[in-house]
């Protein structure tokens, strides 16, 4: 499953141990759809899945593959999405006008340093 749109959130990493003794990260991100009806989506990072984030923002907009799960916990039902790749929806900033949008999207946050050396935004003590 995919979903093209706008992160709005990427949360603060989480992390544990399984019922079977293996510990675990997991990171959501928020992606707001756009159009007339905008949707929006929390979409689970987990463990190396991670580290497809460092690249990515809130306000850059992105195209994100996905697997749905469902499980039963005491006689209900939850969905979960977990990612599979985010990347830039194709044809993103190789026209002259997405290369606009591009530069006006990420205006709001443009860094101080290159961003291989920032850290990933989730682990920087800054709101969102």
């Amino acid at each position: 499953m995919e979903i093209t749109g706008t992160i709005k959130h990427i949360s603060e990493t989480e992390s544990g141990t399984s019922k079977s003794g293996k510990a675990w990260q997991k990171v959501e991100i928020v992606i707001e759809e756009t159009g007339q009806y905008p949707n929006s989506v929390v979409i689970s990072a987990m463990n190396e899945r991670i580290s497809e984030l460092t690249d990515f923002r809130v306000g850059t907009p992105v195209r994100a593959i996905y697997n749905s799960k469902a499980r039963e916990y005491k006689g209900k039902y939850y969905n979960t999405l977990n990612l599979f790749k985010l990347q830039l929806p194709q044809g993103y900033g190789t026209a002259p006008q997405q290369q606009q949008q591009a530069a006006a999207a990420t205006q709001s946050w443009a860094p101080q340093q290159p961003i291989a050396q920032q850290q990933p935004l989730w682990q920087q003590n800054t709101p969102f």
